[in-house]
């Protein structure tokens, strides 16, 4: 017993270990959460429901419309490299390049978009949210592609040290607004986050610079492969979103805003393992790419996927059993009607962590576009169960209804990679 103690915590300590990594993106996944616990109950205080209303208006559509103008390019970075390390600076500077020639486009059509998106902002927010769109555009290209380069090259120490920074940035710009008042409005917070998340392109440059063998160069035969690679995976973001917000865009429309608010602290709590559960894909992506032989690819994940499930369901029983307790503990008496909806969601955000892990394994695989083609499934699933299950059960409907699209989602990613399974096997 002593043994087996001891070589389980060796790999745990050791980041050359798929065991060790996976132990490292769940430790920074727990700071951040921890972080963003903390954050959340700043900026509440800090700005207020309305001002909190607003900070989300600046924030999310940009935000979204920032990661689809990156053209899936991080993801191909992460896949390409992870096959050829000794090319990492060819493809960080061809999907630079990639991102470069789209990305004045695509923010003239966002600036375009936004007043559409936000007609309920006043004109001061509208613009606020298109200088956040700006800076966000500007973060993700500089930042966040040569950053998920550092987690193709095995670099995860930098990776996740990288990733805690901007959650820090966030924390460092609440907690000025809290001290200096003239600081504490949604158009200035954002705007302070988002000038301090430049800086973080620093320390992620240098990190990247002392990965790099020697410096990258534009290779144009690059652009064709990493666009096919890259955009089903930029697309996926349209309906995973749509999928996560269509139960509560529909509900505000339907039910009263106190269901609503049952229903948002239901969600909140279902997420609660999350850190944990998502921790895995993040290592097995790189990983199945770095695999050249198809049936090393399928070993893999055959290693993997039954102890995530061991995982995924010793985790989800606990937190259901606690759910009735810590509900109404956390958010109050007058919550105790989120305890059901909140038990439903538990499991069907355990599912959705499956599928996310389903989904990197694809990626891993090259596999982009079947990943689309599930998250597309989904979004025409969610919208059909939606208008059936909520009129009929308010809350508990909208969560049923997500726990089904889910298992849905599932039951076609697990399909999806039955076929390579078969494929490979008829190649042996």
């Amino acid at each position: 017993m002593k043994n087996n103690v001891e070589i389980l915590l060796s790999k745990i300590i050791d980041l050359t270990s798929f065991t060790g990594q996976v132990s490292l993106v769940m430790g920074t996944n727990i700071v951040i959460a921890a972080i963003g616990f903390v954050t959340g109950i700043l900026s509440a205080r800090i700005l207020g429901p309305a001002g909190r209303g607003e900070l989300a208006a600046i924030q999310t559509f940009p935000s979204f419309i920032a990661a689809i103008a990156m053209l899936g390019m991080p993801e191909a970075v992460v896949f390409f490299t992870s096959q050829k390390p000794h090319k990492a600076g060819e493809f960080l500077a061809s999907a630079l390049a990639v991102v470069a020639i789209f990305l004045c486009p695509i923010f003239g059509l966002g600036w375009f978009l936004l007043p559409s998106l936000l007609k309920a902002q006043d004109p001061q927010i509208l613009l606020a949210a298109r200088i956040y769109l700006a800076g966000a555009m500007i973060a993700y290209m500089s930042n966040g592609l040569p950053h998920q380069l550092l987690r193709a090259v095995g670099s995860w120490k930098s990776w996740n040290l990288i990733r805690i920074l901007p959650n820090v940035i966030w924390l460092i710009t609440l907690v000025s607004a809290l001290i200096f008042p003239m600081l504490a409005n949604p158009t200035k917070v954002s705007q302070i986050f988002i000038i301090g998340s430049w800086l973080i392109l620093l320390p992620t440059w240098i990190l990247v610079k002392k990965r790099l063998a020697q410096p990258g160069k534009v290779n144009i035969q690059n652009f064709k492969p990493m666009l096919a690679y890259g955009l089903p995976a930029a697309l996926s973001l349209i309906p995973q979103t749509l999928n996560l917000r269509m139960d509560q865009i529909l509900m505000a429309a339907v039910l009263a805003p106190v269901h609503l608010g049952q229903y948002v602290v239901a969600v909140s709590w279902s997420a609660a393992a999350s850190p944990i559960l998502n921790a895995i894909g993040p290592v097995l992506f790189p990983s199945l790419g770095a695999l050249a032989d198809p049936k090393k690819k399928v070993s893999l994940l055959r290693a993997v996927i039954p102890q995530y499930s061991v995982l995924v369901l010793t985790t989800t029983v606990a937190i259901s059993i606690v759910t009735p307790i810590m509900v109404p503990l956390l958010f109050g008496e007058q919550f105790r009607q989120a305890v059901v909806p909140a038990i439903i969601l538990v499991i069907a955000n355990a599912i959705l962590s499956l599928n996310t892990l389903l989904g990197d394994a694809l990626k891993g695989m090259g596999l982009t576009g079947k990943v689309l083609t599930a998250d597309l499934i989904g979004l025409v699933a969610t919208t059909i169960f939606l208008m059936i299950f909520i009129p009929l059960y308010g809350i508990i409907g909208a969560a049923i209804a997500s726990l089904v699209v889910y298992f849905f989602v599932c039951v076609t990613l697990v399909y999806f990679i039955w076929c390579q399974y078969k494929n490979t096997r008829r190649m042996v």
